[in-house]
């Protein structure tokens, strides 16, 4: 779930510091959230010149049931995410025929996020909480 931050500060990310891959969509299938991230990042380890952990990584699935992969090394993501709240690609590369546009693989919105996300999330949390105990006292 994705909420919009106050003027978000953006990022691009040079073409050649991200891997690419088209994935089965059955690495996928019938799980949701954490774990299904989990499944496509495993998934795509082969296509990767690094350990999957040293990654993070985003996953858009196509009309035909594939997922296109973009991914980027953690550290240069760690150093973005001081000054963006957004880190995306500059270019699709052509080999690759997908209908999303290049803005939609955010790569800071995995474990890697900017401190001003975080907070936003901790700030909608502690909101939660602060209304659950009221509605328990009434």
């Amino acid at each position: 779930m994705s909420f919009p931050l106050p003027k978000a500060r953006a990022a691009t990310i040079p073409g050649h510091a991200c891997y690419w891959s088209v994935l089965d969509g059955t690495h996928a299938e019938g799980l949701g959230g954490a774990a299904r991230q989990r499944a496509l990042k495993f998934a795509l380890e082969p296509d990767l010149p690094l350990p999957v952990d040293e990654v993070e990584a985003c996953f858009l699935t196509e009309t035909d049931g594939t997922i296109t992969a973009c991914a980027c090394r953690r550290e240069l993501l760690e150093g973005l995410s001081h000054t963006a709240d957004i880190a995306v690609p500059d270019a699709i590369p052509d080999w690759l025929k997908t209908k999303h546009h290049a803005s939609e693989f955010d790569l800071l919105r995995g474990e890697v996020t900017s401190g001003r996300t975080r907070s936003a999330r901790l700030l909608r949390s502690v909101s939660a909480l602060i209304v659950c105990l009221c509605l328990s006292v009434l």
